[in-house]
């Protein structure tokens, strides 16, 4: 028997619709329903035989079964089930059969037809009712048979309000749908459910339920990632967060993430590969002589528009008639490079050897050759120390003897670069580069102090001392000298540091700050100057007119040690009756992504500001965010008092570090923060706010401490930032304080940015060094002379690592088109001719 469709859910006929209020005697079921009955879709037949089963059937029917066929219709038998369901306190029909005037019959589960054909328990009832027995053996049949529970587990109720209850194949076909009225409690039932179970079956599901079981895991798992990727997405995972840091969840995303990123740039890859390969078998052309003049001719024609369409000094102009001149030249040798395009080119050869070659050789662009290049980069022999070429090429590079007397003013940055430890032969000089080298005192010291402790081996370096010249009012940032050494003390500093000093003096420049870190050695160097308890000048002894020489913390790394003593677990700050807790702003990050509607209070704080490693402890930038003017203003915007003080604390080290980082003119205009904008007179306000608000900031929380009873000495120093940290932030504002108001006193001194104390152009020296190591991170001494003159020549167009400390100024162009200055090149040494070596 084919499977029918539901009686009454077929749309009927205008006007032929009854309604029906069925009352059941309490003896039977205490309870009232309507039944909807369309009587123009029951086959109206005059029959005996029905009439009289119905007769029958009323006198032997079970109590728990109600006849309610139509009494205008006698050829149709309609009985019903009704049941009481306790959970939501109801009663409807749960079976209704149906028998026809042909004495066909269905069976409705809650208005749900029952297949013949696919539900086998009514496969033992004959297709036809000829007898009350065989009516009476299809209720015991259908009354004896489980329901089949179908899929009701709480875990898909997500998933079915997500699907609006239904669920599709990929072609749209109808698997499975929620069933709300079967059961006293929701499920989820195959489209081919067959409703009843034999009643000796072990199972409380159907076999076609059972197969879609697979399919609602699937589904669930699928829609469980969605959430839990927009959750993780709202957080925020950065693809730089160790792994340690993570939680299992973030991890697989964060891995996903970039397992995709991967395929998706080889798919790139391909795809570009493929295109560029049929492009050029296609519209490729091989170039022989003839057309090479042809390409020649087209270029002199062209060479009009190409002049109007760029400026004069442009990098495009300056590459364009280079190009233009290489192809008329029938000698290499007879080509006079530009020096902008020497640069360009040394910083393409610098990038990868096997690239710019790869690039000379394709035809595309007239190139200089890599020998050519090494006559510049191998015009000053790589040595360790002071040398007297260095100084010439400093003078030179600086345009020193065209300089005003105010733009001679330099600062000495220094600072420390690990090395891979390793020795190289040079085959030139006979001898073996790697070992420390800190000139001819102090290696003598080392010597000595190694025979007093009768230990006679050279020490290989593992770290290099850069020590870099960096002007107050010109672009001049100049890698001046490096010495390999391995645990330098301050001892050791005190000889090269001052030669240094005297070195620059007499070549004509005036130092006036000397900038280094917090390390253990620089500290050490300061004891060595003065007995002072915060000694942040001297007087330059090597000056004519005895000026002033200021000692500088580096600004960012004060920054960074605050922010990390923050952080540290081992501290808990301190000031003023209320905590400064790292927590504090842990809680705002969080609960800002929580309760967020799309906007944010802190946009820019991310995990990996959260969740510090050791890589992102060591980055300005994450530093600078965190304690910064936003985070400060969320902090007091939450009302909780006990937050105030960290919001206090985050605010007075944004105005310190946005009047030690000044580094353009528009910042402050652009951001409206007067602490960005450069300085113009030596009376500035922010002068005064580091003096009488700053630092007596940093002694109020200091004596609060110390005044507070109940801890040792111990405990108080875990409640204030490290001693290392305090000591720097007094001779670094003491020092700016002097400095800014000692420069105003030169004559045309106009303006000064901050940042030109700091670090940064050395930290971007130490990334260009990394970059060209490839794979490996650290250079060994070798390598680190070698690439020292090649980004000497380079200078501004060498960029900074993406991963680096430091991160570039945006809009700040690489390529200076006015720079002309002719380079250096060393001369060849000429063959002598046959007489001559006769003559000889």
């Amino acid at each position: 028997m084919g499977r029918k469709r539901h009686w009454w859910n077929k749309r009927p006929e205008s006007g032929k619709d009854f309604s029906l209020l069925v009352s059941i005697p309490l003896d039977k079921v205490c309870v009232s329903f309507p039944v909807s009955i369309p009587l123009d879709k029951v086959s109206v037949q005059s029959s005996t035989n029905v009439h009289g089963l119905k007769c029958d059937l009323l006198s032997t029917l079970p109590r728990s079964w109600v006849d309610i066929s139509p009494p205008t219709d006698s050829d149709v038998i309609i009985i019903c089930k009704p049941s009481y369901y306790e959970t939501s306190n109801t009663s409807r029909v749960q079976f209704t059969i149906q028998i026809k005037a042909t004495f066909n019959w269905s069976v409705f589960l809650h208005n749900n037809l029952l297949s013949y054909a696919s539900c086998s328990v009514l496969h033992c009832i004959p297709c036809e009712l000829h007898g009350v027995d065989d009516v009476l053996s299809l209720i015991r049949c259908v009354e004896k048979a489980k329901i089949c529970q179908g899929h009701c587990d709480s875990k898909y109720k997500c998933l079915v309000r997500h699907r609006n209850g239904k669920f599709h194949d990929n072609k749209g076909m109808l698997l499975a749908l929620e069933d709300l009225v079967t059961l006293d409690k929701p499920t989820i039932r195959s489209s081919h459910c067959e409703f009843l179970l034999d009643s000796d079956s072990p199972y409380s599901k159907c076999r076609p339920c059972y197969k879609i079981r697979t399919l609602l895991r699937i589904a669930l798992s699928r829609y469980q990632h969605v959430i839990e990727i927009a959750s993780l997405k709202r957080v925020g995972v950065h693809s730089h967060v160790n792994h340690r840091y993570l939680l299992e969840k973030e991890k697989d995303f964060k891995l996903r993430n970039q397992h995709q990123h991967i395929r998706s740039l080889e798919r790139k890859l391909t795809h570009m590969a493929t295109k560029l390969s049929i492009a050029t078998e296609k519209v490729g052309v091989h170039l022989n002589s003839d057309m090479h003049e042809d390409v020649c001719s087209i270029m002199k024609q062209e060479d009009n528009e190409v002049v109007k369409l760029h400026p004069e000094g442009s990098f495009q102009r300056m590459f364009w008639s280079q190009q233009l001149n290489a192809s008329r030249v029938q000698k290499a040798s007879a080509m006079k490079w530009h020096p902008l395009m020497i640069k360009w080119c040394l910083y393409l050869r610098y990038k990868s050897s096997g690239a710019y070659e790869a690039l000379r050789e394709s035809g595309c662009l007239k190139l200089p050759s890599q020998r050519t290049l090494r006559d510049y980069t191998h015009v000053v022999k790589a040595a360790n120390g002071f040398t007297l070429d260095i100084d010439e090429q400093l003078v030179r590079v600086s345009k020193l003897l065209t300089l005003k007397e105010w733009q001679k003013c330099v600062a000495l940055v220094i600072d420390e670069m690990f090395i891979r430890e390793d020795l190289v032969y040079d085959k030139t000089n006979d001898e073996l580069i790697g070992f420390t080298d800190l000139g001819d005192i102090n290696n003598h010291l080392v010597a000595y102090e190694k025979c007093l402790n009768e230990d006679t081996c050279p020490t290989v370096a593992n770290s290099m001392l850069v020590f870099m010249v960096c002007s107050f009012f010109t672009q001049m940032k100049y890698p001046y000298v490096q010495f390999p050494c391995a645990n330098v003390s301050g001892d050791l500093l005190f000889a090269p540091i001052w030669e240094a000093v005297f070195r620059l003096e007499r070549c004509g420049f005036k130092v006036l700050t000397i900038t280094f870190d917090g390390a253990a050695a620089n500290r050490r160097f300061l004891k060595l100057m003065g007995s002072e308890k915060v000694l942040f000048k001297v007087i330059n002894k090597y000056s004519l007119e005895k000026r002033p020489l200021f000692f500088f913390s580096d600004p960012p790394h004060l920054l960074k040690t605050t922010r990390n003593c923050l952080a540290s677990k081992a501290r808990h700050l301190w000031c003023n009756g209320s905590d400064i807790l790292f927590q504090h702003i842990t809680d705002m990050y969080y609960r800002d992504r929580e309760k967020s509607m799309g906007l944010l209070l802190l946009p820019k704080i991310k995990l990996e500001h959260i969740q510090l490693t050791p890589f992102s402890r060591m980055r300005v930038d994450l530093a600078a965010q965190l304690l910064s003017e936003t985070v400060a203003k969320a902090l007091v915007l939450s009302g909780d008092p006990a937050v105030q003080e960290t919001a206090k604390f985050v605010t007075m080290f944004d105005k310190f570090f946005d009047a030690l980082n000044v580094s353009n003119y528009t910042s402050g205009v652009n951001k409206r923060k007067v602490f960005q904008q450069p300085y113009r007179s030596g009376d500035d306000f922010r002068l005064k706010w580091l003096k009488e608000e700053f630092l007596v900031f940093l002694d109020t929380w200091e004596q609060s401490v110390q005044a507070r009873p109940g801890f040792s000495a111990s405990e108080k120093q875990k409640m204030l930032l490290s001693p290392q940290t305090l000591l720097g932030l007094r001779i670094t504002v003491n020092s700016f304080i002097g400095l800014v108001q000692y420069l105003f006193t030169l004559e045309g001194v106009e303006s000064f940015l901050s940042q030109r104390i700091g670090q940064d152009p050395l930290e971007k020296f130490f990334g260009c060094q990394r970059q060209r190591g490839a794979t490996s991170d650290n250079p060994n001494v070798s390598e680190f002379q070698k690439n020292m003159q090649t980004i000497r020549i380079v200078d501004t167009m060498c960029r900074p690592s993406v991963r680096g400390n430091c991160r570039e100024v945006k809009n700040q162009h690489p390529i200076n088109p006015n720079e002309n200055t002719p380079l250096l090149k060393r001369k060849s040494k000429r063959k002598k001719s046959k007489k001559a070596k006769q003559h000889d």
